[in-house]
């Protein structure tokens, strides 16, 4: 069971074209993000290396949520600030992590994801993700045979 909190941010449909003054129709958004989560996932150990598949279930805060759209060739840019807005989500993902330290790793993911609870004003999230990180191990538990 993996759990925690995470930060991150991004954008979606960069282009160049809507720092001009002839934007296309489109939408581009900046995202800065908090969430937490918790995540059953199952595991294969092979020495530093771990492989595993996760579910998480989490729920997000947009710190900045900022949509510029255009909505006709050579239009004005309109502003939709959408800050304070929140989020709940599931993930499935495949994993891998690479253990650096006994309690530092490295590790990258990838899958599926879709919303639970869909605030109006946030618009349909890409079907796809893919993940980077440092996991840091605070107490680590084993499992021993009888």
């Amino acid at each position: 069971m993996h759990g925690g909190a995470a930060y991150g941010g991004g954008t979606s449909n960069g282009s160049e074209e809507f720092e001009n003054l002839s934007p296309t129709p489109g939408s581009h958004y900046k995202v800065r993000y908090t969430y937490g989560y918790l995540q059953p996932t199952i595991i294969h150990l092979q020495g530093n290396q771990v492989w595993g598949v996760g579910l998480r279930v989490a729920r997000a805060y947009y710190h900045r949520f900022a949509q510029l759209r255009a909505d006709t060739l050579g239009g004005p840019l309109a502003t939709v600030n959408y800050q304070g807005r929140q989020a709940a989500f599931v993930q499935l993902a495949f994993q891998y992590s690479y253990q650096v330290m006994p309690w530092l790793s490295a590790s990258t993911s990838f899958g599926v994801q879709g919303f639970l609870n869909k605030p109006q004003a946030i618009g349909d999230m890409n079907p796809f993700i893919g993940q980077v990180g440092l996991h840091f191990t605070i107490n680590k538990r084993s499992i021993t045979q009888p």
